[in-house]
Formats: C-alpha cells, structure tokens, sequence
C-alpha cells in the first residue's frame, strides 16, 4: 500500500511539472540594441569596468541578455524573466540614453544607486549569482566600480551645472 501511494504521488508530481511546461509563459526577449543609445557611448567607461558590467549586470540590465538553457524551464522560466523585466525597468544599459541618461543628475543618481547597491550585495541578486559565478563581485571589484561611480556623478554634475558645454564634453569624453 505504502509503495503504491508513493508510486502514485511521483506520477502526480511528473504529469503536474509536464503540465506546467505547456502553459503560456512570459516570453524571452531581447528588443533590439541600438549601439548609440548604449551606456558605452554615454558615460566615460574603463575597460576593466565595462568589462566587469558585461559579466555581472548586463545579462539583467541590458537587450542582450544570454538566456540559459534552463530559462526554458517553468516555473524557473516565470521567475527569470520576471527578473529581467523589472532589472530591465530599473536600469537597461542598452537604453541608457532613453532612460536615466536623458538627464545628467538622473544618470548621476542612478550610478549612486547602482554603486550602493553593489556595496550592499544587493546586486547581482542572489539567484543570478549563485547560478553564475563569475558574476560575484570581489571586494576590489566593488571599490573599484563605486571609484568610477563617483568619478561619472561627479562629471554628470558638471554637465548639469554647464548644460551649453554638456554635447561637447560628452563628445570630446568618446
């Protein structure tokens, strides 16, 4: 009796996963990326930070996201896609000229953020980074991207404070 009750209760479980894969789900996309209105082209960013952002941020923050296989897979593929929607809304570096880089103090105080955020181990989240390590954020690595947080806040502000000096410094700054 004992092993066909458990018997029964894993086919349940099986038919239930199965079940769950043909389900609508949120889809996977990645909207197209316009190199103009990247981060890159808009903020002064050293190689070694560029580089950093790429392996721990973009895959969230970004219209080039690397969907792993297991993004295929609900209920994993319902919570990952959220993921990139809402990392995607709060900062996408793919559109940072139509978001937070429309405005010099907005671009400023979301490198503020983005610098606190990395401090407080915030970001990258936890799922992301246990499933991808190289993702993880040394120590140095965080100091090293708050410096460059803060040398851009400071720069962003100038522009603010020079909005007739702002296109040419951010074309002399390529």
């Amino acid at each position: 009796m004992r092993y066909r009750t458990g018997s029964i209760s894993v086919a349940v479980g099986i038919l239930m996963f199965g079940g769950l894969q043909v389900l609508p789900v949120a889809r996977r996309t990645n909207p197209p990326v316009h190199p103009e209105q990247s981060f890159e082209q808009h903020l002064i960013v050293p190689p070694d930070i560029n580089a950093m952002m790429r392996r721990a941020c973009m895959d969230c923050h970004s219209n080039e996201t690397v969907w792993p296989w297991y993004s295929r897979i609900a209920p994993l593929s319902w919570a990952i896609v959220n993921d990139v929607n809402h990392g995607r809304k709060a900062m996408n570096l793919s559109e940072w000229s139509a978001g937070p880089g429309r405005r010099p103090e907005i671009a400023a105080s979301t490198l503020a953020a983005a610098c606190e955020d990395a401090r407080s181990r915030r970001m990258p989240r936890f799922p992301y980074s246990a499933l991808h390590n190289s993702a993880r954020l040394k120590p140095h690595e965080i100091e090293q991207f708050c410096a460059w947080t803060q040398s851009e806040f400071s720069r962003l502000i100038q522009l603010k404070r020079q909005p007739k000096k702002a296109s040419a410094l951010l074309r002399a700054s390529r």
